[in-house]
Order: C-alpha cells, then structure tokens, then sequence
C-alpha cells in the first residue's frame, strides 16, 4: 500500500486504539455489509417500480371510464394524477443513483480490498 493510505490507517488505529490489520480485516467486512445495504434497496426499488405500474395501468382505466362519462376530472383524479407523476419523477432519479452505484455495489461483493481503499482514498481526498 501507499505510505500515505498505511500513514492515515494507522492514525486512524491510534485513535480507535486497535492495529492496522485490525482495522483492514473491518473495513473488507464492511464491504458485505455495503453489498446487502445495496440489495435491500434496489428490492425497495424495484418494488416501487411494481407499484409504479399498477399505479399507471389503474390511472389509465380510469381516465378511459372518465373519457366515456364526461370531460371533468374528480379532485381525487387529479391528486391521484399529480401524485403518480412526482413518485415516478423520485423513481427516475433513484434509478439514476442505482446504476451510478452499480460498479461500487459489484465491488463490494467481488473485491472487498477495492472498496475498503476506495473508502480509504475518499478520506484522503
């Protein structure tokens, strides 16, 4: 390793009163905890997405008996429509945030050095 990332561990080993080894093997399995942490939230994900769907296919019927009875909209429509059109707009970006994330969640289960020094890095950045 870098002497500056082995000079910042073990400052940081000092301060926790452990050793640098010690500190290493919870940083690896840290990474397993990250990996999970990101499963449980792209499953939370796609939930919503299911949601999501059900939500439009439901919107949809409703606009079509809507369409067939008369021009206006009930209050509930309309909150029901601006509602399903802000929780798809909190979608879009989570699916954004998932796939920025999609290397780094890999890693986590793949090589556990990586990101225990990509975390390390980050601090000295």
């Amino acid at each position: 390793m870098n002497e500056q990332i082995t000079t910042l561990l073990q400052s940081l080993a000092d301060k926790l009163g452990t050793t640098v080894e010690h500190l290493w093997t919870v940083l690896i399995n840290q990474a397993s905890v990250v990996g999970w942490c990101y499963i449980v939230w792209c499953i939370a994900y796609i939930l919503t997405c299911f949601g999501l769907v059900f939500g439009w296919i439901k919107w949809n019927k409703l606009c079509k008996v809507l369409r067939k009875e008369s021009c206006i909209w009930p209050e509930w429509m309309v909150a029901f429509t601006i509602s399903l059109a802000i929780v798809s707009f909190m979608a879009l970006i989570c699916l954004c945030y998932m796939f920025s994330n999609l290397s780094l969640a890999l890693s986590c289960w793949f090589n556990p050095e990586f990101w225990a020094l990509k975390e390390v890095l980050s601090v000295l950045n």
